[in-house]
């Protein structure tokens, strides 16, 4: 049988009988419709041509010479597509028994002599095109599920009237569920949202539905096994065709991205060896602190702390001990860990810190600290990248305002850690 990319060739038929009559009536009626004939009188011939031929269609008489029909066909459908050829078994008259082995056997249908030929080559016209596009529709189901996965892609549709949820198989890859294609329960998904995320996620996918509008979000999950992942979640409303609307959405696993994304910033702003503020930092806060002084007329002290010797050191023992010193002076520092490629996730305690949970970048593994205080800088990292194409921002991604607000675009308005703004602050009442 061929595939969905010979789906353009020209039809082929085989026949098998050993009634030449009936051979030649099949050969001319289904030449003249346009078919490729091919024809043998034995099942033992049948099978022996089958891989060759690549028949769309086989009409196989019941009674053959050695092995009948019915058992050829059996042995086709063992190398035969699946149910995807149509094999029609021919029969002289009704045999109640022949029918019930055939359909077993795999047959498509039965067809009765004498034959109508007219309305048979109608038939298996109808038949192969049939044939043709589930063929091709089964193979573009089985490459959709491949991109899907390659692009750690998965979907889901929801009736709201039924809310009834179709999850795609590499959905439950990505969310680790042993579920598996089908039917989920609704509030699984909604339930699996970082808690910080939620609202914003429902109250964004809600309004756009509401609207009959498209969405797309991008949120953490927490995993049944407590692993956080990060993805891009968009969706909108559907008509399947027979006046139902159906929420069909997408969600894309972007963990990987967005950890690189964060050992990027990390790395342009700390030292990869230390795990201390680099030299970008040091100069973008020492600039920051120079206008603040000047606007509020204070002066500034900057401390230099240095290693005695140092290049003495690198020239003499090689950079991979001065190196090692570096570290070996940050973590004898009292009081100071460096933790290199950590973010902090969590802050613990109600009247006073207790603790910090961090995660690690490199690993996604986080991390409780026994802390009695901690310092939060506002604005580190602007979380701007979204806006990098529509907004003019400075060399750290912070949008530029003016003092009222405004950004370089009409209506739009910016303000807090994301803006170029100094002495930003977070006030909390």
């Amino acid at each position: 049988m061929l595939g969905p990319l010979d789906s353009d060739r020209t039809p082929r038929i085989l026949v098998v009988d050993d009634d030449a009559t009936f051979l030649l009536m099949t050969n001319k009626t289904m030449k003249a419709s346009g078919f490729l004939v091919y024809t043998c009188k034995t099942g033992e011939e049948a099978l022996e041509i089958f891989s060759e031929v690549q028949p769309d269609i086989v009409l196989l008489d019941v009674r053959l010479p050695g092995i009948d029909g019915i058992e050829v066909c059996r042995e086709l459908r063992k190398v035969a597509d699946e149910m995807m050829l149509p094999i029609l078994l021919v029969t002289g008259g009704v045999e109640k028994d022949a029918v019930a082995r055939g359909y077993a056997a795999g047959a498509t249908d039965f067809i009765v002599k004498p034959v109508n030929w007219v309305h048979f080559a109608h038939r298996a016209d109808h038949l192969v095109r049939t044939s043709r596009g589930l063929s091709e529709l089964r193979f573009n189901r089985a490459s959709l599920a491949t991109v899907q996965r390659i692009a750690k892609l998965g979907s889901f549709t929801y009736d709201p009237e039924t809310t009834e949820t179709r999850w795609s198989e590499e959905l439950c890859s990505i969310l680790d569920l042993d579920v598996g294609a089908g039917n989920s329960e609704t509030d699984l998904f909604t339930d699996m949202i970082h808690p910080e995320d939620k609202e914003r996620v429902v109250t964004v996918s809600q309004e756009a539905l509401d609207a009959g509008k498209s969405f797309t979000v991008d949120h953490r999950l927490i995993l049944p096994n407590g692993e956080v992942r990060h993805v891009r979640y968009c969706g909108e409303l559907l008509d399947d065709g027979v006046g139902r609307s159906l929420v069909t959405c997408i969600v894309q696993d972007n963990t990987h991205h967005t950890r690189a994304l964060d050992q990027i910033r990390y790395l342009a702003n700390f030292d990869g060896l230390t795990g201390l503020t680099n030299r970008r930092q040091f100069n973008a806060r020492l600039v920051d602190t120079l206008k603040h002084a000047k606007l509020s007329k204070n002066l500034v002290a900057v401390l230099i702390l240095d290693v005695d010797r140092f290049k003495v050191i690198n020239d003499t023992l090689g950079h991979t001990a001065g190196d090692r010193i570096l570290q070996d002076k940050v973590s004898a520092a009292e009081g100071v860990e460096a933790l290199r490629f950590h973010q902090a996730v969590e802050i613990h305690g109600e009247d006073r810190v207790q603790g910090l949970t961090v995660k690690n970048l490199e690993t996604g593994e986080t991390r409780r600290l026994d802390v009695e205080g901690v310092f939060v800088e506002i604005g580190l990292f602007p979380n701007t990248d979204f806006l990098l194409d529509l907004m003019d921002t400075n060399e750290r991604g912070e949008i530029k305002v003016d003092r009222h607000g405004r950004t370089g675009v009409r209506g739009c308005f910016a303000a807090g850690d994301v803006t170029d703004v100094h002495d930003k602050q977070v006030v909390i009442g």
